[in-house]
């Protein structure tokens, strides 16, 4: 492959870190954006798309159970690992979300524990050709799931 123009990197490597996010791995981002896998690998190093998952798939739940959490260790007269400001703060932040905010953050959750449930039974998968077939479906799911969410959100709005 030819050497990419700044632009057509920035755009490949943003690509790269968003398929990551969503639980693709590098060598399969690597044979969709025609890149060599070293390539895909060393962006996930240098741009840390480890940490972009991380903070991207936080979820409602999680936010959920670590208010939970702490306010169990409050009542046990331990310290919490989360100050009564930052709590606030996120309770506050869910608060804030319209019923509708919430049924489309809990659709969207839905969605990604679909997309883990798919990952897993690829990485499961021995053959190839069953490997290849389930990842085809994966990708007419999710690509089905993100015009569903966009509907969404567009109506929301």
């Amino acid at each position: 492959m030819s050497k990419l123009s700044k632009q057509e990197r920035e755009t490949k490597i943003n690509h790269a870190k968003k398929l990551y996010v969503k639980g693709f791995d590098v060598t399969t981002i690597a044979e969709m954006l025609d890149i060599n896998k070293r390539t895909v690998a060393n962006w996930a190093n240098i741009y840390d798309f480890d940490q972009a998952k991380k903070v991207t798939n936080i979820s409602i739940s999680e936010v959920r159970n670590e208010i939970l959490n702490t306010y169990e260790t409050m009542k046990k007269g331990e310290t919490p690992t989360m100050s009564p400001d930052q709590i606030s703060k996120l309770v506050s932040g869910l608060d804030k979300l319209t019923v509708s905010q919430k049924s489309i953050t809990w659709i969207i959750e839905a969605y990604e524990l679909l997309t883990d449930s798919f990952l897993a039974d690829i990485q499961n998968t021995k053959s190839e050709k069953q490997k290849e077939k389930k990842y085809e479906t994966l990708k007419t799911v999710r690509q089905e799931c993100d015009k569903v969410i966009t509907k969404l959100q567009k109506e929301m709005l």
